[in-house]
């Protein structure tokens, strides 16, 4: 059951305001907001960790920004699976005074500084402005920040101490038309990250969610993608975006017209291929009074979904906090009785011999296997084990009708030259059951792989 409701903020002078929350593995989590109690006369950002059980892991908050002239505000929060944390802000006086700027602060697990306050934002014209952050697994572990500035959206890459990975800031969007704004970011445990914002035309009468989705620096979609572009959607707000360990991501926004009375809370479930699930759903089909707006949305690893968002019920002329629980298309997870599923040590054949050779990708057409896993599955829990590598490398598993997107599923070394590990892989999308295997030895040579099934999701 949840516990009761509390209070984060020990000063209670003056305005707190404009939160952000992230966890870690263990779920412990930090709160991060605004506050009038800043020493340079301005606002500032706070922070605030607690564990699992809702017990305070600091006496009182402690503040974040290390300039205090000017204000600080809209800050974000992103959490490793470790406890170490980052956090993102908008700052106005980090450049000379020419904008607002997006500052960086990394932390350690023990709520101890990693490295100094930095700004994300290699360019400085104009405003830099509405960052969000998420931590990343992979390719190389740490977070990114995305924010807004000149009319785009813009990305960059922190390493756990804060250090930036990419030389300089990344365009999100590939639309040049109007501006775009109020990003939205989320990664799932592989490490690909989507990003969603609102695209507004030149005279801000329409505006559409549009999404863009990465690994490390490389798109998986070349252009924006419209989530939806349904001619009459043309008042779309307010994005947020979750992705679960499948790589399925799902978007939430505000619309008018997408119930009976002002703005409805719709969602779009879209998978790890950049295709729509379905169709778009409103998530208010039993409160529609009023407008339905502001929406937070988080996915578990099982793909269970909860989506939060504010309400206004005219009848009491207040605001209040709704919440709807669901779960994603293709979500439900089904266990097997542990089977060989293919063991490139055996003769050769489809799931058999011969090994893995570096760069050289093999489909295996794992449905067809005496496995019992059905033609409708959509993902397979395994156990993958790599035998006999020569040398450093590692192997990627992804859907046989897919690209690799350079994930590591299992690495070996000379000292590990067998290895084992647990992981979930994608089967393809085109009806025929397929993954694909590609080894990565920087030596050359070949590897053997076995692969055990335990479960599907479907």
């Amino acid at each position: 059951m949840p516990g009761a409701e509390l209070r984060v903020n020990t000063v209670t002078a003056g305005c707190q305001q404009s939160p952000s929350v992230a966890a870690d593995f263990s779920g412990n989590f930090v709160v991060v907001w605004q506050s009038d109690q800043d020493p340079g006369g301005g606002s500032g950002i706070y922070a605030r960790r607690f564990n699992s059980a809702g017990a305070a892991l600091d006496a009182a908050e402690f503040r974040v920004n290390t300039t205090a002239a000017g204000n600080q505000a809209r800050s974000s929060v992103a959490v490793a699976p470790d406890g170490r944390f980052l956090v993102a802000w908008q700052s106005d006086q980090q450049s000379g005074g020419q904008g607002w700027d997006i500052a960086v602060q990394a932390y350690n697990a023990s709520g101890t500084l990693a490295g100094g306050e930095i700004l994300a934002n290699s360019g400085t014209s104009g405003a830099q402005t509405s960052p969000r952050a998420a931590y990343l697994s992979a390719p190389t572990a740490g977070f990114a920040v995305a924010w807004e500035g000149a009319g785009a959206i813009f990305v960059r890459r922190l390493g756990l101490t804060g250090a930036t990975i990419d030389a300089a800031d990344r365009q999100v969007n590939t639309t040049a038309a109007g501006f775009q704004r109020s990003p939205a970011i989320a990664s799932d445990p592989s490490g690909n990250y989507a990003v969603a914002w609102e695209s507004w035309d030149a005279n801000g009468a329409a505006r559409r969610i549009l999404a863009r989705r990465f690994q490390g620096v490389s798109p998986l979609n070349s252009n924006d993608l419209t989530i939806d572009p349904g001619a009459a959607a043309t008042q779309q707000r307010n994005p947020a975006v979750a992705s679960d360990t499948l790589g399925n991501w799902m978007v939430t926004w505000d619309g008018l017209g997408e119930d009976a009375n002002g703005a409805g809370l719709v969602a779009q479930q879209i998978d790890n291929r950049q295709i729509p699930t379905g169709t778009k759903i409103v998530l208010n089909d039993t409160l529609t009074a009023g407008d339905q707006s502001l929406p937070g949305v988080a996915l578990t690893q099982g793909s269970r979904l909860l989506a939060v968002w504010q309400s206004l019920t005219p009848a009491a002329d207040s605001a209040v906090i709704e919440a709807r629980t669901g779960k994603l298309v293709g979500g439900n997870f089904f266990t097997l009785q542990p089977c060989r599923l293919l063991d490139t040590r055996g003769t050769a054949g489809t799931l058999g011999g011969p090994a893995l050779s570096s760069g050289v990708p093999r489909v295996f057409p794992v449905v067809s296997s005496a496995c019992a896993i059905p033609t409708t599955a959509k993902a397979l829990s395994i156990n993958v084990t790599a035998v006999s590598a020569p040398g450093n490398g590692s192997i990627n598993l992804y859907p046989g009708d897919g690209p690799s997107v350079g994930t590591v599923t299992v690495s070996f070394s000379p000292s590990r030259a067998t290895i084992a590990d647990n992981a979930h892989v994608l089967l393809s999308r085109d009806g025929l059951g397929t993954i694909a295997a590609l080894a990565s030895l920087p030596g050359g040579g070949q590897v053997h792989l076995i692969i055990d099934v335990n479960g599907y999701y479907q």
